[in-house]
């Protein structure tokens, strides 16, 4: 019986042999393999841990120091049509300003005299104007591009020209309702413009102006002294305030209260008190065995995450001195987050008032951002716990990342130096029970032949 090339087995009569002994030899490796798959689980759980801690930790960046913590807003009353406000909080200040938008700011304009066809040709020539600063700039229309229409796409394509044109009807009912629109692009009384007599030559009708606006800069009082400003938008007026001009109306004046914003502050400590939760929510969860856990697949039990957990309990119920002087602490007293509206509830989850929080806020916001972002202040304290477990590399939370994913690489080369013997097995079983059926086949042959020299049939 020959032995098929194919297969080193020929009949397949050891195949079951082969594959049970290589089957036998997957045992080490099925056993790695159950052990990296609960290593993964417990990956991805501490992963997830991690990524709470993140988010706690980002939460405290939006409040890390004084000008972070502070929220301000502005109270404008029934006067937003006049102005409006933007703050940057790292420079503004709480204050009240009496406020007066005496003139808004604006642009040189000219417009032309009216025109019955915006294709009327003008002629060629030069469209010029002089600047404060004696500058002279001009446009020019040659034979093929001499119309209204052409002037006003010249002046526009010309970026450096300063100047912005339209061609309009002017809705008179007129038999020359077309006219053009020029204005320069720069407000303040210091950017006005003069426009000598045009130069065109040739044209069917004459270029020319009707009437101008003179450039003016806006007029603000402030607390009853007037200030000038070449534009709608001043950043010089009130500190850390960025004041956009909407509506001019002389002799009304009217009041700017700047002052905290408590209820967005409120919302930052809200944010965190979260992020503080979900952290001891997953500790909480990991915690709840019963006979049925597998802490082989979980962190339940976990030690670490045991002492977390009472470093923040600890943090939320230390107090804290504020006021008086940092170097002596026989000043000042002393606030715990309780007072500030942070309690723990039965559920072990933090509760935070937002009432409570506002109140104490608005009655002494010094003492109650000392607590939080002073010189060692609540922030700092919890910051240092959570660089401590996730920061710069070296947290102790990072340290156990790398732990599991070397394990795991570790079992991975285990598995890979198994799947090579295994196969250097199977090969050589695979050629051993090859070379022995080629010996029985032979052995066979042999005896058929004995048999049919002798005259006798082989029994079956």
């Amino acid at each position: 019986m020959a032995v098929d090339a194919m297969n080193p087995l020929g009949g397949g009569k050891f195949k079951p042999y082969v594959k049970a002994i290589i089957e036998a030899e997957r045992a080490p490796i099925r056993q790695i393999e159950g052990r990296k798959a609960k290593e993964t689980e417990k990956l991805k759980l501490l992963q997830d841990f991690m990524g709470r801690v993140r988010k706690m930790t980002e939460s405290l960046r939006e409040m890390e120091n004084y000008r972070k913590l502070r929220e301000i807003k502005t109270d404008l009353g029934e006067n937003g049509n006049l102005i409006s406000i933007d703050l940057d909080k790292e420079v503004a200040e709480p204050g009240e300003y009496q406020l007066e938008v005496v003139q808004l700011a604006g642009r040189h304009s000219m417009i032309s005299d009216g025109f019955e066809d915006p294709d009327a040709e003008i002629g060629v020539g030069y469209f010029w104007y002089q600047l404060p600063d004696g500058d002279t700039r001009s446009a020019y229309l040659d034979s093929d591009s001499n119309t209204l229409k052409d002037l006003v796409s010249a002046i526009n394509k010309e970026t450096d020209l300063g100047l912005q044109a339209n061609l309009v009807n002017d809705g008179s009912g007129s038999d020359a309702p077309w006219r053009v629109i020029i204005a320069g692009k720069n407000t303040g009384m210091n950017e006005d413009i003069t426009y000598p007599e045009f130069y065109f030559v040739d044209g069917d009708v004459r270029f020319t102006i009707d009437e101008e606006r003179p450039a003016q800069s806006a007029i603000v009082k402030v607390n009853g002294f007037e200030i000038l400003a070449p534009e709608n938008k001043i950043s010089n007026l009130i500190p850390g305030a960025t004041i956009s001009l909407k509506q001019a109306k002389e002799g009304q004046e009217f009041t700017v209260n700047i002052t905290e914003d408590v209820q967005k502050i409120g919302g930052k400590i809200k944010a965190m008190v979260d992020n503080i939760n979900a952290v001891l929510d997953f500790i909480n969860k990991q915690n709840q065995l019963d006979d049925r856990s597998d802490t082989s697949r979980t962190l339940g039990g976990d030690g670490g995450l045991r002492t977390i957990e009472i470093q923040l309990r600890s943090l939320m119920q230390n107090a804290l001195r504020v006021g008086g002087d940092p170097n002596d602490e026989d000043t000042g007293f002393y606030m715990r987050p309780s007072d500030l509206g942070m309690r723990f509830e039965r559920s072990g989850q933090l509760s935070f008032s937002q009432e409570t929080f506002q109140k104490k806020l608005a009655g002494n916001y010094q003492d109650v951002a000392d607590f939080f972002v002073g010189k060692g202040g609540f922030v700092e304290r919890v910051k240092n716990l959570t660089d401590g477990l996730v920061g710069m590399g070296s947290g102790t939370l990072l340290h156990r990342e790398r732990g599991f994913r070397d394990r795991m690489r570790q079992m991975d080369d285990q598995i890979a130096q198994k799947e090579i013997h295994i196969t250097r097995k199977e090969d050589a079983l695979k050629q051993r029970f090859a070379n022995l059926e080629s010996t029985i086949a032979a052995m066979q042959g042999q005896q058929a032949f004995m048999f049919q020299a002798l005259g006798a049939t082989p029994q079956g």
